[in-house]
């Protein structure tokens, strides 16, 4: 089914799920084409043009992920997008929001088409469209709007409305940053008399020179946001500089099954593969342990070896914990299970740390002596102490929050600045393809 229920399957792409944000999986071309389809039969809809920036931003929006989700095409804007449907095994390509305003302008060129500008600072909108119009003759640019910093008002709303209107515009370019246009499309679609509305961030202001444009060798190579950073470093150092590594960090905890793709709902998907995997591997672990154990007891003595064990068996129960809480924890905490992810982080490292000396101790012993041995037992214990007792207190914390929050009724209650259900109240989901 497609997420715009007032567009056929025919005009509406396949997705692929990234994060949440069901991404359309297209080409340049088949955008274009959809898109004057959709004009040429006369449904309603928006095109989201979206990149990291907006996916991060629906992560922590509810709202803005059904806006998202319920587009007419959510065009892969950044390479990122690309190549992880890519590594799905989906044929898609980027579809560039400044490349594809070019597309669809050329390819109504001649036609009957009316386009119509929104966004911009003052003036930006009609010099763009007198550029068009200049670079595709018998192009039909029949209005322009620069709307202010804040949202409309009544007066402004209707103002937009007739000029609309009487343009008789059949596509709505909408230049906004992200996610102002988002809102505004999916605020104002059932409003303004139109067919489409295409939201393209900065594509206004690239086509007029008023933003430089990244090499087209960095835009291949995934490095166009690395450029916007070095030319607008006020605007978008938080940007980017917080939102990649969070996207690259949410991408791999999401190929570990360990990610809601909802923003809204508190139900959370079992981490089916690395639990998996856990399981799998503690029984190699015991294992493990026991030959450390006896090897250590037999060439170290038990002063030795009860305290690796001990700190080895701590670890593996640590680590079982955690994969216990990432497995049954139904609450989104809006760090995507940090805590538990964080101790198993830890229980891994504590484990390997003392399972290496408890192996290591025999040969120490052998070839090094005992006094290296006894170092090496302290080395160890130094090296994983602290970590796993940070693992083992954060746990023994998510433990006593869980017995707290099962012996109370659940309300409701408000996070970061809106209304949470509920437990025992079903949140619906956005429809997905």
């Amino acid at each position: 089914m497609p997420s715009n229920p007032s567009l056929s399957p025919a005009l509406s792409a396949p997705t692929y799920d990234l994060l949440g944000v069901e991404m359309s999986i297209l080409t340049l071309p088949e955008a274009v084409r959809r898109v004057l389809a959709a004009v040429e039969v006369g449904k309603k809809g928006y095109v989201c043009v979206t990149g990291m920036h907006g996916i991060m931003e629906a992560r922590d929006d509810a709202k803005l992920q059904r806006i998202l989700n319920n587009a007419f095409l959510c065009t892969p804007d950044g390479m990122p997008t690309v190549w992880l449907g890519q590594a799905k095994g989906h044929a898609i390509e980027r579809v560039y929001g400044p490349d594809f305003t070019l597309a669809v302008l050329q390819a109504t060129q001649n036609q009957p088409v009316r386009h119509f500008f929104f966004g911009g600072a003052d003036g930006v909108a009609a010099e763009l469209k007198s550029k068009m119009e200049t670079r595709f003759p018998g192009l039909q640019v029949v209005g322009t709007y620069c709307p202010p910093f804040r949202p409309l008002n009544q007066i402004e709303r209707e103002e937009l409305r007739a000029l609309v209107e009487n343009a008789r515009a059949d596509i709505l370019w909408v230049g906004l940053s992200t996610p102002k246009q988002e809102r505004f499309m999916a605020e104002y679609l059932s409003e303004l008399p139109v067919k489409v509305m295409i939201g393209v961030g900065a594509a206004f202001d690239f086509h007029t020179g008023r933003a430089r444009q990244a090499p087209r060798w960095m835009m291949r190579a995934g490095l166009e946001w690395f450029f916007r950073l070095v030319t607008e470093p006020r605007r978008l150092w938080r940007r980017y500089l917080l939102q990649v590594p969070r996207f690259g960090s949410l991408v791999f905890l999401d190929f570990l099954g360990l990610v809601s793709h909802s923003s809204e709902s508190p139900e959370m998907p079992p981490a089916f593969r690395l639990v998996g995997i856990g399981y799998t591997l503690f029984p190699v672990l015991a294992v493990l342990w026991a030959m450390s154990f006896f090897l250590t007891t037999f060439h170290s003595g038990l002063a030795v070896a009860v305290p690796v064990a001990g700190w080895s068996l701590l670890a593996m129960l640590s680590a079982g914990v955690s994969f216990f809480l990432l497995h049954m924890q139904t609450t989104e905490d809006r760090l995507d299970r940090l805590v538990p992810m964080a101790t198993l982080i830890l229980s891994i490292w504590s484990l390997a740390v003392a399972l290496g000396a408890g192996l290591a101790l025999p040969f120490a012993v052998v070839f090094l002596g005992d006094p290296v041995a006894v170092e090496i037992a302290r080395f160890a214990a130094l090296l994983t102490a602290i970590p796993l007792s940070t693992a083992i207190g954060a746990l023994a914390l998510c433990c006593l929050v869980a017995v707290k929050s099962s012996v109370q009724p659940p309300i409701a209650s408000c996070q970061a600045g809106r209304n949470v259900s509920a437990p025992d109240q079903p949140i619906s989901q956005p429809p997905r393809s």
